[in-house]
Formats: structure tokens, C-alpha cells, sequence
């Protein structure tokens, strides 16, 4: 097709919903410039309005799909950690939140991580594998991700590490804003171990306000 269009809903709002073409035409008639027939709606019922706009799905107008049927599709949840080349902080941010939601037994919950800059494929670094082995955590066999506009679409939460990661997402898409917090953890990729373990402590004294976020949102 050349040009564009566009598609509503067949009824003008707050009238009752038409369930064939004639009733549609008796509000729309002369107002559009198509219209198909496609027969009697199945359903005969008014559409499921959502609002995705928000960290958490607002129904808008309750139509043929009940909200217990939505909460089926939305039921797990998505938490994304995001740093520069996913081999150290947002792995560290990604073992720990897993950790602690196993503790608490909380299971609809999908914790993931990506790096803006990310090599896919490189394993975490020697350094990221030991803290984490401290903590009773095995990330020995995780793969770089590079991070993806599908992953922030598809994520409830999102952490970046610091005021550039959330710069970089909100240029990629800017209408999660809503959803993206910055934790304020440096990179301490090349330093030595003994860095790792102080930069690891900031995001264990940072957990209790992500695991607090998800309380609140999801």
C-alpha cells in the first residue's frame, strides 16, 4: 500500500457496541470512507481497552476478555538488569535478585541482563565468577547478552548501573522512562578483586530497594 490509514474502533464512544455492519453504519455512515463486512462478531461483546503505557497494565474499559484472563498473560514478570558489557555488575545484579527471590519463594518473577555495549557470548569475568561463588551463586556457565529494544519493550523493571545505561535505553525507547531506575554502581572491569567485592556490596545494599520496587509495581 502507498498511503497510510487508519483503524478504530467501530463505534463512537460511549455508544453501545455494534455487533454487524448495518449497526455500525447507523453512527459511522458518511464518517468513513471503508467499511468490510465481515459478518455478525463472533463474541458479540465490546473490546478489552488496556493501557501498557505504565510499569504495570491499567485496564481502561473491561470488554470480551476478563481481567483473571489478562493476569494469565501478564502473570510473570520481567526484571532487567542492564550495564555496559554484561560480564560483571548486572551478571552480580541478576545472581543476587534470583537468590534472594528463591529465598523468598516468589516464582512468577524472570530475572535477566544485557550490556549495551555487550560481546555476546564472552563468559563473566574470573573476578565476577568468584564473588558471586561467595555468595553461594554459579554464573560459571552465563553468556554475554547484548542488549535488545525487544528486552526493554518486554521488561517491567528495568536497573540500569548508571546515568549513561539509562540514557542509552531511553534513546532507544524513550516511552519505558516510567520503568527505568538507575542503581549508581561503577564499572570494575580490569581492577582487581578486591574492587569487585566493594562494587558487589553496593548492589547487595542496593537490593532491598529493587526488591521493594517489585513489590510495589509488579
Amino acid at each position: 500500500m502507498a498511503r497510510s490509514f487508519n483503524l478504530d474502533s467501530a463505534n463512537i464512544s460511549g455508544a453501545r457496541p455494534p455487533v454487524t455492519l448495518e449497526e455500525a453504519l447507523k453512527d459511522l455512515d458518511g464518517k468513513v470512507d471503508l467499511a468490510i463486512d465481515g459478518g455478525r462478531t463472533r463474541l458479540a461483546k465490546e473490546s478489552t481497552v488496556l493501557d501498557l503505557s505504565a510499569i504495570k497494565p491499567e485496564i481502561l474499559r473491561q470488554g470480551a476478555i476478563e481481567e483473571k484472563e489478562l493476569k494469565k498473560i501478564w502473570g510473570q514478570r520481567r526484571v532487567l538488569f542492564v550495564c555496559t558489557g554484561n560480564t560483571c555488575r548486572s551478571v552480580m545484579a541478576e545472581g543476587l535478585l534470583k537468590k534472594r527471590l528463591s529465598e523468598r519463594g516468589i516464582k512468577n518473577i524472570r530475572v535477566l541482563s544485557a550490556g549495551v555495549s555487550a560481546f555476546p557470548g564472552l563468559p563473566p569475568t574470573h573476578e565476577t565468577i568468584q564473588v558471586l561463588q561467595e555468595e553461594g551463586i554459579d554464573v560459571s556457565d552465563y553468556r554475554a547478552k547484548e542488549l535488545t529494544a525487544e528486552m526493554l519493550k518486554s521488561a517491567d523493571l528495568i536497573f540500569a548501573m548508571q546515568e549513561y545505561h539509562k540514557d542509552v535505553i531511553l534513546r532507544r525507547v524513550p516511552w519505558i522512562e516510567q520503568r527505568v531506575f538507575v542503581l549508581g554502581v561503577a564499572d570494575p572491569i580490569g581492577r582487581p578483586l578486591n574492587i569487585y567485592q566493594d562494587y558487589f556490596n553496593i548492589i547487595k545494599k542496593e537490593m532491598p530497594k529493587v526488591l521493594l520496587r517489585i513489590k510495589e509495581t509488579l
